[in-house]
């Protein structure tokens, strides 16, 4: 999967409410993980079908992996004059 996929505006809200405080957003994804370990995944994917658990944690892993790979410590910005 390549970055740069882009949502149309409508569905972006829809699926992605607002996350409040970056604690609050990490808090949220602490819960994402933790639910992972007690519910199986096993909904079809729209676009690689049927999937196994194993399979849809490893694409969630590395679709985390794509977002926070533009995640900038907090020192990388004042440097950076953000």
């Amino acid at each position: 999967m390549s970055a740069g996929f882009q949502l149309p505006k409508e569905m972006e809200s829809a699926m992605f409410p607002p996350a409040g405080s970056p604690r609050d957003a990490f808090e949220k994804l602490r819960m994402a993980i933790a639910r992972t370990k007690k519910e199986r995944m096993t909904a079809r994917h729209p676009f690689f079908g049927k999937m196994t658990h194993e399979e849809w944690t490893q694409l969630h892993m590395r679709h985390a992996e794509l977002h926070l790979s533009f995640a900038l410590p907090a020192q990388a910005l004042v440097e950076k004059g953000g």
